[in-house]
């Protein structure tokens, strides 16, 4: 049985339900209230009652056999009530002849529509109810009646052909957008799970991108901040070369995780733009000077030309486009070989109010064939593929900028000849900021200016304590160390600190829990300045930090410079009267001593209560001689 026949006995079911109650009460009109009248009023009653239930059945739900049965019982159920009617006309109609005719003529309209769905059943019950009533009529000489009851039988008939093609039409409609409207569901609930499933895997991503970047930072602020440590050593020229080397190869180890962390951002509609004030000529003049270097060492001359009138200030993020402008300058000086390497600005005023700013960086290197620029926006790809082998890098540089340009709402574009040259222009949108004067500032004093101050750096790697330590002190302040969040909140009840340096990720307590105990604490340090310090570089990382109570944010591999620069800007200056002495060695010694002969003690007498606090302790005061002694 297909869909469309189950249907149209589900709508049999439905309509024949109720429609042999007709019989019963006709039966008592034609019969009256004799003791046949009532026989006959309740054998069409039981009839009633079992097409009832037979109905009730099918529309309950039924199995594929079971149907097949079921539709036997409907059509005998059928065939007993035209039986039993066509008896009792053909007993007690002879004296209501008319009205036997009427209505009989009336239960067969009833049920050619009630039966309407299964035409073969229809024409079945019509034929029974009134092709025998024609032939009783004119045995009765009622040629009338039984001419009528022929015409009426076949109108009836031709009727129930339309019926049954529009009722089929109508159910095959109904079925058909039954099952679009089943279609659009299960589209719906795809595109549901889909969209599940890809929130699911971008958090995978995500988390799997801040993982690895803290696994990878980690040791590689150790690398970097280490091999600065050793530079600012007494060393010989050639150990001062592979020094220079280990650091280069870990910056250049830094960039390839930036540039991967970037372009997964840009691929995921993740970064931010930033909307401050700043000046493009100036932010232009600084990135040529972190290339002028590089330039000078191959020999090319570098060039800047900006309009006079150029606005001075305007408002957007100047990070995002000194990268771009970083990485088309690294790229020209990088496939030049002779010749010089220019940057032009130019701009336009929009009439919203904001300015269209346009830089071309042009180059008097190789050049670029005309095959090779529709690749050179892919990721990881390169104009040729020995350039990866001769000149190095990824090949995510120029898919960035292209993303971060398309976010600045601008965009990039190549003009190359072969042989004599390249130029890189693009565009960006920016806002047009009040101009502000403020005095100017050595950058340098910011860095070499002397500080005091006592910091806590809590950080569980031991190589990462002794770099910050050793940089921190170096400038100047005197600091304690902790290896995870409790080792902190302890040592900040005791003492009051100026700062505290705090890795986020930690065994025991994270910065974040330790942070969020330490400002709802009430002590001497509940608001001192908290600098987070962690590997993870991602917006939702900061938002953590900023959510924490962190007041700061630095990423690893820590520089020098930025963090110096940071605490001089932050840190509030230091009486004299809350300069720590510095700590004695001897004095740790000592006390190291007296904790160690204290847990002993402790453990011989089976007090094992506060055995892990002193050893905490203990552990804290290794830590401060293990400091003391790198530096």
């Amino acid at each position: 049985m297909n869909e469309l026949e189950l249907y149209s006995d589900r709508v049999l079911a439905q309509r024949s339900r109720s429609g042999s109650a007709t019989y019963p009460v006709l039966a008592a009109l034609l019969a009256g209230t004799t003791s046949a009248g009532f026989s006959w009023f309740f054998l069409f009653f039981l009839i009633w009652l079992y097409r009832y239930w037979l109905c009730n059945q099918f529309l309950q739900g039924l199995k594929q056999k079971t149907r097949r049965t079921w539709k036997l019982h409907f059509s005998l159920s059928l065939l007993a009530n035209v039986f039993a009617w066509l008896v009792m006309t053909m007993m007690i109609g002879k004296a209501h002849i008319l009205e036997t005719a009427v209505f009989t003529a009336g239960l067969a309209a009833g049920g050619s529509n009630s039966l309407s769905s299964d035409r073969k059943l229809c024409q079945g019950f019509l034929s029974l109810m009134l092709l025998p009533f024609a032939l009783y009529s004119l045995n009765l000489n009622l040629h009338n009646v039984a001419a009528a009851s022929a015409l009426y039988w076949v109108a009836l008939m031709r009727q129930v052909n339309v019926n049954y093609e529009f009722l089929q039409s109508a159910i095959q409609d109904n079925l058909n957008l039954r099952e679009q409207a089943q279609e659009l569901q299960s589209a719906r609930h795809l595109a549901e799970e889909n969209a599940r499933r890809a929130v699911a895997a971008d958090q995978a991503k995500g988390a799997f991108l801040t993982t690895i970047s803290h696994e990878i930072r980690t040791p590689l602020n150790g690398v970097i901040g280490m091999t600065g440590v050793l530079l600012d050593t007494p060393l010989r020229p050639e150990q001062r070369e592979f020094a220079q080397t280990i650091r280069k190869s870990g910056e250049a180890l830094l960039l390839l995780l930036n540039d991967i962390l970037d372009f997964s951002k840009l691929e995921a509609d993740k970064v931010e733009l930033e909307m401050v004030p700043f000046e493009v000529r100036q932010v232009s003049l600084d990135v040529l000077d972190l290339v002028s270097v590089s330039a000078q060492e191959r020999g090319l001359g570098l060039h800047f030309d900006c309009p006079a009138d150029m606005p001075v200030s305007l408002v957007g993020d100047p990070g995002r486009f000194r990268q771009v402008l970083l990485n088309l300058l690294t790229n020209a000086i990088k496939f030049t070989e002779r010749g010089s390497v220019s940057v032009r600005l130019e701009h336009a005023t929009l009439p919203e109010g904001s300015a269209q700013v346009r830089c071309s960086v042009h180059d008097t290197g190789c050049g670029i064939a005309q095959e090779a620029r529709g690749k050179l926006f892919r990721p990881f790809t390169q104009a040729d593929n020995s350039t990866t082998r001769q000149y190095g890098g990824t090949g995510l540089g120029l898919a960035i900028c292209q993303k971060l340009v398309a976010a600045m709402g601008g965009e990039i574009t190549l003009d190359s000849i072969l042989g004599e040259g390249t130029t890189f222009s693009f565009t960006a949108r920016f806002g047009l900021g009040e101009v502000t004067t403020s005095p100017a500032q050595d950058p340098a004093s910011l860095k070499l200016a002397p500080r005091a101050g006592r910091i806590l750096v809590v950080e569980d790697n031991r190589v990462n304590q002794q770099v910050a330590v050793r940089v921190l002190e170096k400038a100047g302040y005197t600091c304690d160390v902790a290896a995870n969040g409790v080792e902190a909140l302890k040592a900040l009840e005791n003492l009051p600190y100026d700062c505290v340096l705090m890795d986020c990720q930690m065994p025991v307590l994270d910065g974040y829990q330790a942070t969020r105990r330490l400002r709802a604490s009430g002590g001497i340090n509940a608001q001192v300045l908290v600098v987070a310090a962690t590997a993870g570089v991602t917006t939702e990382e900061r938002k953590l930090c900023q959510e924490a109570g962190m007041d700061d944010f630095i990423a690893k591999p820590i520089q020098a410079a930025k963090l110096l620069e940071l605490l001089q800007n932050r840190m509030p200056e230091v009486s004299e009267a809350r300069l720590p002495e510095p700590a004695n060695r001897s004095d740790l010694v000592e006390e190291a001593q007296k904790l160690a002969e204290q847990v002993e003690q402790m453990v011989a007498a089976g007090q094992t209560g506060g055995v892990a606090e002193i050893l905490g302790e203990l552990e804290r005061v290794h830590q401060k001689l293990q400091t003391s002694f790198a530096a």
